[in-house]
């Protein structure tokens, strides 16, 4: 499933998938890259991809509130 959310600039609607989300989720929970790939199942090569994509979308564990969009 997707989940719409604005960028950092709240310009446009991004949709994070379920990966996405729980990257973000735990990211902003503290995790480390390495334990956010334990996690959810993934090496952290996949969960280093998704941090990239997502910050070039504008989307960080920093300016995003993961609490808020289940």
């Amino acid at each position: 499933m997707n989940y719409p959310v604005p960028n950092a600039k709240g310009e446009k609607m991004d949709r994070l998938s379920d990966k996405e989300l729980n990257v973000l989720k735990y990211l902003s929970q503290g995790l480390t890259i390495k334990e956010t790939a334990q996690r959810i199942g993934v090496s952290h090569h996949t969960v280093n991809s998704i941090v990239n994509n997502l910050e070039h979308r504008n989307i960080t564990p920093y300016n995003y509130n993961c609490t808020n969009n289940r």
